[in-house]
């Protein structure tokens, strides 16, 4: 994972339950959350399904 090694460098990790409940309307059913990570105002969620970026930045 060396791309994401580098982009997750600076990263902290997130609880799963927390981000599973604070991002619920993004998700389909049966979808988890396995591990999430916070850098900045970023959020990049790795689900059993797929894998998610969010940004609470200015659009």
């Amino acid at each position: 994972m060396g791309l994401f090694d580098k982009v997750l460098g600076n990263a902290s990790e997130a609880n799963p339950e927390q981000i599973q409940k604070k991002f619920a309307d993004i998700f389909i059913p049966e979808e988890k959350v396995q591990s999430a990570f916070v850098l900045v105002r970023d959020t990049f969620i790795f689900t059993n399904k797929r894998v998610s970026s969010q940004n609470f930045g200015e659009t």
